[in-house]
């Protein structure tokens, strides 16, 4: 791969990776703190509204608003996507402070080397992440079947 190739590689492949994982991180960090901020102010103001309102229909909505919320968490994911999407960002950030900085893997190597280095670490950062959300998927249609199997008594 020649110098403006891996420029072009940068810019379309790993700077668009960065900013998507940057993006997607930030908007499901700010979306699991909501769920968490409604979640406590429900949780804390169900039994206050259950002593004080005779209306028992106002405690019991309230009760399966919190209900709502705590299965929008679980079914969502907002945490660990952020998580785990904020990880990915960091790791190709970093590859590139180890390709600019010339440490690591990319010590002592000829400019080609360290390219096709880089665009193979970055490409197994990828793949890796890619690999993760292919088991968490998995993981979570497995548990949706677990569920409804165990709700229909078989």
């Amino acid at each position: 791969m020649n110098e403006k190739e891996f420029e072009r590689y940068i810019c379309d492949r790993h700077g668009d990776q960065v900013q998507w994982f940057d993006d997607k991180s930030a908007k499901y960090k700010k979306w699991y703190h909501i769920l968490m901020v409604a979640t406590i102010i429900v949780a804390t103001a169900a039994p206050v509204i259950a002593a004080l309102v005779e209306r028992r229909w106002i405690a019991a909505l309230a009760t399966a608003f919190l209900s709502l919320l705590a299965g929008l968490q679980q079914a969502l994911r907002f945490k660990e996507l952020w998580t785990t999407y904020r990880a990915t960002a960091e790791a190709l950030k970093r590859e590139l402070y180890y390709y600019r900085a010339n440490v690591h893997d990319y010590s002592e190597k000829t400019d080609e080397q360290k390219r096709t280095v880089f665009v193979g670490r970055t490409e197994a950062i990828l793949a890796q992440e890619n690999s993760l959300w292919v088991v968490a998927q998995r993981s979570q249609d497995w548990d949706e079947t677990k569920s409804r199997g165990s709700s229909t008594g078989s």
